[in-house]
């Protein structure tokens, strides 16, 4: 009778953590989710935070440079209402988008928005520059216009930019980044092509 006991035992043991065992793998494979219900007024400040974080799904044109005209194409965001997390992904999207078309050879990504003086100013941060030492000043300058198209085009109401490269002030042969750059731009509005 012994045996029987002590094989029954290790049976259900054994059933027990195959059991347990299938609950982790299915839940590490996210084939199970478990979810813990939060207290009710818990649940609503998680709910309002999501409400408050999207506000918008938005259509916005990228500018950019090419054979001595301006293009756009068309992308949809999602807007935030944080004006800096827009504008680092409103640019960060724009730089995919030119590195894609092979408008640009290197990828750069904008790591870091900062705002300051009332939201009019940004800074923004790059992983390495935008700009490529072989391009002409007259190409440098179109690109830069073309990002300052795009964010204004886009309804952020940004007045100026400084440009930096792992929080340093960025450094160019042929552009002075020691001062923060107008984002209405130098340039007349030239005919865009589509």
């Amino acid at each position: 009778m012994s045996y029987l006991k002590k094989y029954l035992f290790y049976l259900f043991l054994t059933l027990f953590f195959v059991f347990i065992g299938s609950i982790f793998f299915l839940i590490q494979r996210n084939w199970l989710i478990i979810q813990w219900t939060l207290g009710s007024v818990e649940q609503e400040e998680i709910v309002n935070q999501t409400k408050q974080d999207i506000v918008l799904r938005k259509k916005v044109d990228l500018y950019y440079w090419k054979d001595d005209n301006f293009f756009t194409e068309e992308s949809t965001f999602i807007w935030l209402a944080n004006k800096a997390d827009n504008l680092k992904h409103l640019v960060n999207n724009w730089l995919s988008f030119l590195h894609e078309e092979r408008i640009t050879e290197k990828k750069v990504s904008l790591e870091t928005v900062f705002l300051a003086q009332s939201d009019q100013q940004a800074y923004f941060s790059f992983d390495q520059s935008p700009l490529e030492k072989e391009w002409s000043t007259f190409k440098k300058w179109h690109f830069i216009e073309s990002m300052f198209k795009t964010i204004r085009q886009s309804g952020l109401n940004i007045k100026y930019v400084v440009f930096l490269v792992g929080h340093q002030q960025m450094e160019d042969d042929h552009l002075d980044f020691s001062q923060a750059w107008p984002v209405d731009g130098f340039l007349e509005e030239t005919q865009l092509q589509n």
